[in-house]
């Protein structure tokens, strides 16, 4: 991934921690951008595991 994308990511998760607290059991990146194997069109994809 880019540097540019990582704070993205970076970014995404602080507003998530900012929005639901201590409920966020686990934020995962995963899919083609992560892998290394993505093109133009890719997205990202994101899990969040909240209780």
């Amino acid at each position: 991934m880019l540097r540019t994308e990582i704070e993205g990511l970076e970014i995404l998760s602080e507003r998530l921690k900012t929005a639901l607290g201590t409920n966020i059991r686990a934020i995962v990146a995963f899919g083609s951008r992560v892998r290394g194997d993505f093109n133009w069109e890719s997205d990202f994809d994101v899990l969040v595991v909240v209780e």
